[in-house]
């Protein structure tokens, strides 16, 4: 895997540099570039509109009590397309736009969900405080009380460490 990164990173600037001159050579150098610096500016602008989009269903499917992991997973792939927007290039350019398409990335976000089979819970702070205590058999609002004092290392001979049996005991649960 370390390797297969690797490669990416130093093949896509490699390829991004051919296809530039291939484009340069059709329309012009200077033309490439201005052409290479729009994109930039009006993909960072359609990535905040799309990501402002997200964040607005994000929020309609926790109010509503909806897992939001599909709306986590669209962002993910929103920002990954604006780091390729930003990267100057024909291709990282034509992968954000491919990104940065509503049907495309709700596809691939719902793939990556399935495939990772993960698993959302949904709830408030309280169902998941409730859910704790059934688990370990506490009860809402129980308070464990106990002392304690502090020993140095020359008290550590003390018979309770001794024979742990003489310990107070507790049945109170």
């Amino acid at each position: 895997m370390p390797l297969l990164i690797l490669i990416c990173i130093l093949a896509v600037p490699y390829f991004e540099f051919l296809v530039f001159l291939k484009v340069g050579n059709m329309i012009g150098g200077w033309n490439a570039f201005f052409l290479t610096v729009i994109t930039a500016f009006l993909g960072i602008y359609l990535i905040r509109l799309e990501g402002f989009d997200v964040l607005r269903r994000l929020k309609e499917n926790m109010a509503q009590g909806i897992s939001p992991a599909e709306e986590i997973a669209q962002g993910l792939f929103l920002a990954i397309a604006g780091l390729f927007f930003l990267m100057p290039g024909f291709l990282t350019d034509s992968a954000a736009l491919l990104l940065a398409i509503t049907p495309i990335r709700r596809f691939l976000s719902r793939h990556i969900l399935v495939a990772g089979n993960f698993s959302f819970q949904t709830g408030t702070a309280d169902d998941h405080l409730r859910a704790h205590d059934m688990k370990y058999g506490t009860k809402p609002g129980q308070t464990i009380d106990g002392e304690y004092t502090t020993q140095d290392d020359e008290d550590s001979d003390t018979e309770i460490n001794k024979d742990p049996s003489k310990l107070p005991k507790n049945d109170d649960r």
